[in-house]
């Protein structure tokens, strides 16, 4: 009877009852949910949230440019520096090496203009500058970042690296950049995977000592017979950033 009264009143008035969704009542302007995935992709748009905003993107041990395929869909008008060494990589390589702002170098990064021998796997993936000496083994020429004219016009730069263990020689090939870099994304160890590679916690404090600070990490992989942490993708923005001057939780 009250249901059919207040109908009455309401068609008398020229109001409309309808039921809502409880979505519908939460405020327009409330902020979205964290995104807290453990992915790539995801580390970026936290990046991209923060203001990281790089006008040149590097991608050193490129392989056949999936990451820069990804960054692309975030900053598509900055300028892409492709580094990597093996051919056979580059003929598999996206059709993002025959973009105008992409800039591709047959070559390996470090802190030497010299030609270095480089250690090529089965699955071409995993090769790197191991200083084994196999069979395998062929050499391939090296540049210094920092002497790249492109990067040194760019305003802020986002340097990623899958090298391997060869990360501390390549940051000092970037000593003339690397006050412009907004973000580093580096694939980080639990173990020595290569005679020059350096653990995590000794990666981060050469970082900290350069003025970095760890901001996320994602693509955590297991070593299988006993799960112990094996390798990540860690990312590292400037110790100034200002988001590192709270130190609350919420």
């Amino acid at each position: 009877m009250f249901k059919k009264l207040i109908r009455k009143i309401a068609r008398r008035c020229n109001l409309e009852i309808r039921r809502i969704d409880a979505s519908e009542c939460q405020p327009q302007d409330s902020a979205p949910a964290p995104d807290f995935t453990s992915t790539m992709p995801a580390a970026l748009r936290r990046l991209q949230n923060i203001g990281v905003e790089p006008d040149g993107i590097v991608d050193v041990g490129a392989a056949v440019g999936a990451w820069s395929s990804t960054a692309m869909t975030l900053w598509p008008n900055a300028h892409y520096l492709l580094v990597e060494p093996l051919q056979e990589q580059i003929d598999r390589m996206s059709a993002i090496r025959h973009q105008k702002n992409v800039t591709l170098r047959k070559a390996v990064a470090g802190n030497s203009s010299e030609d270095i021998e480089f250690d090529v796997s089965d699955d071409l993936d995993g090769s790197g500058i191991y200083g084994r000496q196999t069979t395998a083994t062929r050499k391939v020429s090296q540049l210094r970042l920092g002497d790249e004219t492109l990067l040194q016009e760019r305003e802020s730069l986002l340097i990623k690296l899958d090298t391997h263990g060869y990360e501390i020689p390549i940051l000092e090939g970037c000593d003339q950049i690397l006050p412009k870099v907004s973000a580093l994304i580096i694939e980080v160890y639990g173990f020595h995977v290569s005679p020059t590679a350096c653990l995590f916690h000794e990666l981060s404090e050469h970082l900290f000592q350069a003025g970095f600070r760890l901001f996320d990490i994602v693509d955590v992989m297991r070593r299988e017979k006993d799960s112990a942490f094996w390798q990540a993708d860690a990312v590292f923005i400037p110790s100034t950033n200002h988001l590192f001057l709270d130190n609350e939780y919420r």
